[in-house]
C-alpha cells in the first residue's frame, strides 16, 4: 500500500467523511474503492473496444448480385403511391410505411 496525501475544500471533505461513514468505510477505503471502480470501467471499455475492432468486416450479399444505385437507395417515390386514410382510426402507421418501403412500390415484384 502507498500513502497519498490530497487536499480538499472543507465542504467536500465534510461530504466525503459523511458519505464514507454511511457506507461503513473509512475515507481512504471509500476513495480507493471509487478509484478501483473507475479503473475497472476503463479496463472493461478498453477490452470491449479491442474486441469490437478485432471483428473482421463481412462481405455483403446484394440482391441479384449487384449493388443498388444511389437513386434506388434514395428513391422515395414508392411512398407517394401510399395514400393516408382520411379516417382517423385508420391512419398510416410507421410499421405500414416500413412495410411499403421494404416491399417496394405497389405492383413491383419484391
Amino acid at each position: 500500500m502507498k500513502n497519498v496525501t490530497i487536499t480538499l475544500p472543507d465542504d467536500l471533505a465534510r461530504w466525503l467523511r459523511v458519505r464514507a461513514a454511511e457506507d461503513d468505510r473509512s475515507v481512504s477505503r471509500w476513495i480507493a474503492d471509487l478509484l478501483a471502480g473507475m479503473r475497472r470501467g476503463e479496463d472493461t471499455y478498453e477490452t470491449a473496444m479491442k474486441q469490437a475492432l478485432a471483428i473482421k468486416p463481412w462481405k455483403m450479399e446484394w440482391v441479384d448480385g449487384r449493388r443498388p444505385t444511389r437513386e434506388e437507395l434514395h428513391d422515395r417515390a414508392g411512398f407517394a403511391d401510399v395514400k393516408p386514410s382520411t379516417d382517423a382510426g385508420d391512419a398510416l402507421t410507421q410499421g405500414s410505411c416500413h412495410t411499403v418501403f421494404m416491399a417496394g412500390r405497389p405492383g413491383e415484384p419484391r
